[in-house]
C-alpha cells in the first residue's frame, strides 16, 4: 500500500509544472520508429506492411506532434543529451525496394528523414529474402494436396496438407521457426528448394518486383538522395543466438565493410537481425566499430540507455488517429 501511494505521489508530481519540465529536459525521451515495407500485399504473416495512405497520416502526425530528427543528427546529440523530448527517429529494416520506391517520396514531400537498415548480403544478389518466399510457398490458398517431410538438423518435420488459413499460418509459423535458427544459409537453400519443388513454384516466387530488396544500382541511387541515411542490418540477417562473439563480430563488421565501400560514406549505426540483440551482441557491436546498434524493445530511448541496445517501436499498419493514440501512449503523455 504504501509502495502504491509513494508511485502515485510521484505521478502526480510528474504532470505538474515545473517538475515536468525540468525532468523532461534532464531525462528527454525519443522514439525510434520500425517500418519495414509500404505497400499493399494479400499476404502478410507478421504485420509488416503499412500502406502507402497510413504511412502518409502517420508522417503528418509525426509533423504536427513531434521532433522528427535525422538518425546522423541524433547520434551526434545522444552522447550529450542535447535533443528534445520526443524527438522521433523514423526507420526502416531490410533494404526492401519498396522503401526507395513508395516510401521515399511520401516522405521527401512531408519533409521527414528517413534511416534505411540494409542488409547487405541481400544486395549482392537480389532475391526474395526467405521469409517472404516462404510466406508464398505456404501461405498461398492453393495448397498442394500432398503432406512433405522435411528433415532440419537431424529431426523430421512433416507439414500437412492445409486447407484452411489457420491450418496454413500454423505450417508457415512452424517451417519459419525451423529455418530461423539454421546455422548456414546453404542449409536453409536447400530445404526452400524442397518448399519449391513440393508447391511446383519457381525460386523468384510470385511478385518478385513487389517485394525483393533493392539492387546495388538502386541502393546506391536511394542513398544519394536527400534525407536518406543507410545503416547495416549485418551481412546474412542471421539468427544472433547461434552466432559466438567472434562470429557476430565478423557478421557485423562485414555489412559496414561492404556498404561503406559500395557508398563511400560512413555506417554509423545498425540493427540487429530479428531485433534479438543481446549482451554479447551488444560487445560485438562496439568491436564492429559501430556507434549505435537498435533492438526491437518498444520502449523510449532515455539517455541512460546503452548506445548499443536503443529500443525501437515496431509500426503496423493503424490508421492517422490510431497511430497518433498509440505514440501517445508510447510517450505516456
Amino acid at each position: 500500500m504504501k509502495r502504491k501511494l509513494i508511485k502515485a505521489a510521484r505521478c502526480l508530481l510528474y504532470y505538474q509544472w515545473p517538475f515536468r519540465e525540468i525532468t523532461t529536459r534532464l531525462r528527454p525521451r525519443a522514439g525510434v520508429l520500425l517500418y519495414h515495407r509500404v505497400g499493399e500485399s494479400l499476404i502478410d504473416h507478421y504485420g509488416l506492411y503499412v500502406s502507402p495512405a497510413n504511412f502518409e497520416e502517420h508522417l503528418k502526425v509525426l509533423q504536427r506532434n513531434y521532433h522528427v530528427m535525422a538518425m546522423p543528427e541524433f547520434l551526434d546529440r545522444f552522447p550529450h543529451r542535447r535533443y528534445p523530448d520526443q524527438t522521433v527517429i523514423v526507420t526502416f529494416d531490410d533494404g526492401y525496394l519498396d522503401n526507395f520506391t513508395t516510401a521515399y517520396p511520401i516522405a521527401a514531400r512531408l519533409d521527414i528523414p528517413v534511416t534505411v537498415f540494409v542488409v547487405a548480403g541481400a544486395i549482392h544478389n537480389p532475391s526474395l529474402f526467405w521469409w517472404d518466399e516462404l510466406e508464398q510457398l505456404l501461405l498461398k490458398p492453393d495448397q498442394p494436396p500432398s503432406s512433405l517431410e522435411l528433415e532440419v538438423e537431424g529431426k523430421q518435420h512433416s507439414l500437412a496438407p492445409a486447407t484452411t488459413e489457420k491450418q496454413r499460418r500454423e505450417n508457415y509459423s512452424q517451417t519459419y521457426e525451423l529455418l530461423k535458427h539454421l546455422p548456414g544459409a546453404a542449409e536453409r537453400r536447400q530445404h526452400m528448394e524442397a518448399l519449391r519443388t513440393w508447391a511446383l513454384t519457381a525460386p523468384a516466387g510470385e511478385n518478385f518486383e513487389q517485394c525483393r530488396p533493392m539492387t546495388l544500382t538502386e541502393l546506391k541511387e536511394f542513398a544519394s538522395l536527400p534525407g536518406v541515411n543507410i545503416g547495416a542490418h549485418t551481412n546474412t540477417h542471421t539468427t544472433l543466438k547461434i552466432l559466438s562473439v567472434e562470429e557476430q563480430v565478423e557478421e557485423f563488421a562485414e555489412g559496414k565493410r561492404i556498404l561503406e565501400d559500395w557508398l563511400g560514406q560512413p555506417i554509423r549505426a545498425m540493427a540487429y537481425p530479428f531485433g534479438d540483440g543481446n549482451k554479447s551482441s551488444y560487445q560485438a557491436a562496439a568491436q564492429a566499430g559501430y556507434e549505435a546498434a537498435f533492438t526491437t524493445v518498444p520502449i523510449p530511448v532515455i539517455p541512460s540507455a546503452s548506445p548499443f541496445s536503443l529500443p525501437r517501436l515496431n509500426i503496423h499498419d493503424w490508421s492517422g488517429r490510431a497511430f497518433e493514440k498509440r505514440l501517445h501512449d508510447f510517450f505516456g503523455k
